[in-house]
């Protein structure tokens, strides 16, 4: 692997496409502005876009993937990265179901549009359980059966 010696992260060491877009010099109307255009911006875009609107701007100070997202490892995972008794004492049952439900929801729309958009991400999918404390350690009883 050729790693470039400038980049700040594992994504901007390896990525594929180098895509520049030119500083914004003139004011501009559009119907929704994004500020960011890192993960939840360009997925913002995208679902508007999908949804008819396109008069769309996405501002973003450096480039695509800059801040965290391109920071990220990389996986797509849905749960609560938390203690879920301690979720589950905040936001009760339902709202521990509606949690996991949203955290489901939203891994699936990632993988539906990695596929409808031919998206190169290197995507595998599968499943890892990662205890929280000694306790979840010693009862690897699936997640969902706790809810």
């Amino acid at each position: 692997m050729n790693i470039k010696i400038d980049a700040l992260n594992y994504y901007g060491a390896t990525k594929k496409y180098q895509l520049h877009f030119p500083a914004l010099q003139d004011d501009i109307a559009a119907d929704v502005v994004i500020i960011g255009g890192g993960f939840s911006g360009i997925n913002t875009a995208l679902e508007l876009a999908e949804q008819g609107i396109t008069n769309v701007v996405v501002l973003e100070a450096r480039h695509l993937g800059y801040g965290g997202t391109g920071r990220n490892g990389g996986q797509v995972m849905a749960g609560i990265g938390h203690d879920i008794e301690a979720v589950k004492k905040h936001v009760g049952k339902e709202g521990l179901e509606t949690l996991f439900k949203i955290s489901n929801l939203g891994a699936g729309i990632i993988r539906e549009r990695i596929k409808k958009y031919n998206i190169d991400a290197d995507f595998v999918p599968g499943y890892g359980y990662l205890a929280y404390n000694q306790r979840q350690f010693e009862d690897p009883a699936p997640v969902g059966k706790r809810v």
